[in-house]
């Protein structure tokens, strides 16, 4: 009989330790069963935020390419305004103007800034202060910080005396890049 006891006791003993393994492997899978779930729910809050963006990047794109086509029936409304004075027509303007500022379109102001390549194409040029803007020939717009339509300006350019000579501003020296400096670099070279 106490054989009998000590089998069962081994028995007993052998059962807890297989008990134990088999707790601490389900307790592993758990952990990694929970990590799964939580990599799958992040994944899955990330996929709803980028559907979210996109959905609203696609409207502001929509919004943006009609605001687009009614940029120049405006300009004609504007230079209706300016030269009919008709003030009904310039109410009408104005609440054009209100509509496009509330969907997030911005006059882009050229008048007396420096020449920006980004935002705006140079159409022309005339006498005045090197690369300011003198003139805008035709508004151009903004939303959401990307360009809709660049401001098409003039551009003032140095004086007349200053781009025909061929000279420097500065002591009257030769241009480096002039024909006649490059002829007598040739001829000490080849000296």
């Amino acid at each position: 009989m106490a054989d009998d006891a000590k089998k069962k006791h081994q028995a007993k003993s052998t059962d807890g330790t297989r008990n134990d393994t088999h707790i601490a492997e389900l307790e592993t899978q758990l952990i990694e069963k929970d990590g799964a779930y939580k990599r799958a729910l992040a994944d899955y809050q990330n996929l709803q935020k980028n559907t979210r963006e996109e959905r609203e990047k696609f409207a502001k794109m929509a919004s943006a390419l009609l605001i687009q086509e009614l940029l120049m029936p405006i300009d004609h409304l504007e230079m209706a305004v300016v030269h009919t004075k008709d003030t009904s027509l310039e109410l009408i303007y104005r609440q054009f103007v209100q509509v496009l500022e509330k969907e997030g379109v911005k006059e882009i102001e050229a008048l007396g800034q420096t020449f920006d390549p980004h935002t705006m194409d140079a159409v022309d040029t005339e006498a005045g202060e090197k690369d300011k803007v003198i003139r805008v020939a035709q508004k151009g717009y903004t939303i959401y910080e990307v360009v809709l339509r660049p401001a098409k300006v003039i551009v003032g350019r140095s004086s007349d005396k200053e781009e025909g000579s061929g000279k420097e501003k500065s002591g009257g020296k030769e241009d480096v890049f002039s024909p006649a400096s490059e002829h007598k670099q040739e001829k000490v070279v080849e000296e």
